[in-house]
């Protein structure tokens, strides 16, 4: 199991607005605060496909071990503002076949 974890922090280098850390059964996900969505997705989206790219990460699909490697459908993780989602539920995940999607509020 995966504990992926969001905080806002000022621990990040000048200049960067997304970074990624990866331990044992986690994964922090630093995003510096003040910063809105339409400025932290693009960067945090660059970051989970480099993160992805260098991890040891795989999915199951049907039988079928896709990886990001994988010609055709390479694994994808990505970070999406969508207006249906309400600031009171703040966060939907959804997945498929090589894709974890996580959306937000627009904020």
């Amino acid at each position: 199991m995966l504990r992926v974890v969001y905080e806002a922090s000022q621990d990040l280098e000048p200049g960067r607005i997304a970074e990624i850390h990866e331990s044992r059964g986690r994964a922090t996900i630093k995003l510096r605060p003040g910063t809105r969505a339409a400025e932290y997705v693009p960067p945090l989206n660059a970051a989970l496909k480099r993160f992805v790219d260098e991890c040891g990460w795989f999915q199951i699909w049907r039988g079928q071990i896709i990886s990001a490697a994988s010609p055709g459908s390479p694994l994808t993780v990505q970070y999406e503002r969508d207006p249906r989602v309400s600031r009171k539920q703040g966060v939907h995940i959804r997945s498929g076949k090589a894709l974890f999607a996580s959306t937000s509020a627009l904020i």
